[in-house]
């Protein structure tokens, strides 16, 4: 993608059509649905909670 009208032209996926950035943003969001749904079904089973938001992983990983 040189421009950004390329952002904005739509694709076809299936039955469905989106523009490019509209799958772009749902592949960044989607895997945050992931984490989440995972942490809770561990918090189910008792296991300790654990931080989901990537800024923090990231500020863990310098101490």
């Amino acid at each position: 993608m040189e421009r950004h009208e390329d952002l904005e032209a739509v694709y076809p996926y299936g039955a469905f059509k989106a523009r490019c950035v509209d799958y772009i943003q749902h592949l960044v969001i989607h895997g945050s649905y992931h984490r989440g749904n995972i942490t809770a079904m561990l918090r189910q089973l008792g296991c300790p909670g654990t931080p989901t938001d990537f800024g923090f992983y990231l500020y863990i990983l310098t101490q």
